[in-house]
This record gives structure tokens, sequence and C-alpha cells, in this order.
């Protein structure tokens, strides 16, 4: 192949590679910064605290125990508002996993409650997912943080730990 030759399948190389680099950064968005994250987390932890002190303190004991009808209705009730807090917040796209799961682990939890009130056995098996799923939402914010240079948070549990 001569010079000629080289240098123009170099430049169509280049010229490719670019194209290629531009599509993923596209397609991917743009990365995920500091400070997104901290306004994700400020946004979401107040009401997923709120929906773990409920679940901690009154949910998971009540699972596979005798609980008033109204309190466990209550509680569903109670952990659907807290979902609607959290579906209010709008999440960077490169947390929208976390977010979804986020979300599907308040409806497990709400599911868990409803089942409560219902005598249901299967309650303490759909809170055992809720707290799996909530834990992977979890494991996606921390594992974010750790590579953005922010180290792990108290706020949210740390699987990996």
């Amino acid at each position: 192949m001569s010079r000629r030759g080289v240098a123009a399948l170099a430049g169509l190389l280049v010229v490719v590679g670019a194209v290629l680099a531009v599509r993923l950064a596209t397609a991917s968005g743009s990365p995920l910064t500091q400070e997104e994250l901290v306004a994700y987390q400020a946004a979401v932890h107040p009401p997923l605290s709120e929906g773990g002190r409920l679940v901690q303190e009154r949910l998971k004991p009540a699972a596979g125990a005798t609980t008033p009808v109204a309190d466990a209705e209550g509680w569903a009730r109670e952990l659907e508002d807290v979902r609607a807090k959290v579906a209010a917040v709008e999440p960077p796209s490169q947390l929208a996993e976390a977010h979804r799961l986020f979300d599907a682990a308040l409806a497990a939890y709400a599911e868990t409650a409803r089942l409560v009130a219902d005598g249901s056995p299967g309650a303490v098996a759909t809170g055992e997912r809720a707290d799996r799923t909530y834990d992977d939402a979890s494991r996606i914010l921390q594992r974010e943080r750790r590579r953005l240079g922010l180290g792990p948070t108290a706020e949210f549990p740390d699987p990996e730990a």
C-alpha cells in the first residue's frame, strides 16, 4: 500500500473512531457529576428515610404476627405516599435504574403491608424481596459515590461493605 493509501486509511480510522465516540457519549448521556448525585440523594433521602422508619419500626415486626388490619392498611397508604414523593424526584439519567429500583422496593413494601393486613403468610417473603430490591438501588448509589470519589454514605445501606 502506498503512503497516500496508508494516510487515507489512517484518516478514515480517525473519523470512524470520532463518530463512534460521539455516538457512545450521546447514547450514554453525559457523565454523572458529584453535584447531580448529591442533589439526587438529598431529594430522595428524606422520604426514603421516612419510609424506612415505618418499615423497620412497624412493618417488619408485624410481618408474620397478628396485626390490626387498620394499622397495616394505614402503613400501606403511608408507603404509597412515600412512593409518590420519591416518584416526584427527577433522577439524573445515570441514576434512572436506582430510582426505578427504589420505586419497586417501595411498591413491594406497600404490598407487604397489604399482605399483613390480610394475614397472608406471603408478607415475609414479599418484605424480603423489597429489602433486596432496596439494597440493589442503594448499591448503585454507593458505587457511583465511590466512582466519583465521594466514598460511601451512611444514609443508604452499603451492601458492598
